[in-house]
């Protein structure tokens, strides 16, 4: 069996130019232009061996307008980096693009990307704690990206926000009218769990919450009927991986 970490250096090498082709496509698609350069900034000399700088911009064509933002929050929050050699690197400001689940921060006063993130073991800034992992996708398939931690122990509360881009053409509340014509970015929340090493795998219901612990799935279940949680929601999830990680291993 390889190594889980070898998997996954293996699976992201492939993924990243799965993505690079799909990322292609999609600007494309949409009409809009893409430029990348090679950033002039220097990063600090702890961080070079983990970060490779690509300053970005892109537009829209008038005609093809995005109504609200690609990002979670449009500003930069300076935050701390540790990385899987044991290294912390601060004084950088970073924000997360949730439309190309991208990681960018402020380098020289361009914007730049951490095009590495299976070296980060964490990056938290605005009060956010942000992971990158690979998560399974069905029976036979995985993908990788960003997660924001809820809770953490031999079982991890995981929350993936990622947005998309919709085109408003049709408008049920009139009647089938012409809707308006344009793109919109459109926020998806998913829950997921890790359990230990494994991979993380989406909750969408109680059962799949349930079906994921390893042991003590009778005392769960009576602590989720007894307070009515629901794994589905966020705090609830929070509340059952605490108590799930403060009972004793078996």
């Amino acid at each position: 069996m390889f190594d889980l970490k070898l998997k996954r250096i293996i699976f992201l090498t492939i993924l990243a130019v799965n993505l690079a082709v799909l990322k292609g496509q999609v600007l494309t698609s949409q009409g809009g232009q893409y430029m990348s350069v090679s950033s002039s900034g220097t990063l600090p000399p702890e961080a070079n061996t983990y970060i490779d700088g690509i300053a970005t911009m892109y537009y829209t064509l008038p005609d093809r307008k995005v109504n609200g933002s690609p990002y979670l929050q449009d500003e930069f929050f300076f935050g701390v980096m540790k990385t899987v050699d044991d290294v912390t690197i601060e004084g950088l400001k970073y924000r997360y693009d949730a439309y190309n689940d991208e990681m960018q921060f402020i380098l020289k006063g361009d914007t730049a990307s951490i095009i590495r993130p299976l070296s980060l073991v964490s990056l938290e800034f605005g009060s956010v704690k942000f992971i990158y992992d690979v998560y399974q996708t069905s029976a036979e398939t995985a993908a990788a990206g960003y997660f924001e931690i809820l809770g953490e122990g031999r079982l991890t509360a995981l929350l993936r926000r990622t947005k998309v881009m919709e085109y408003d053409e049709y408008v049920k509340n009139y009647g089938g009218g012409g809707g308006s014509k344009e793109f919109y970015f459109k926020e998806k929340k998913n829950l997921y769990v890790r359990y230990s090493d494994a991979l993380a795998r989406k909750v969408n219901n109680n059962k799949d919450f349930l079906g994921l612990l390893q042991d003590h799935q009778a005392e769960v279940r009576k602590y989720m009927k007894s307070r009515k949680l629901s794994a589905r929601k966020p705090d609830d999830l929070v509340k059952l991986v605490a108590y799930y990680n403060g009972l004793e291993v078996d």
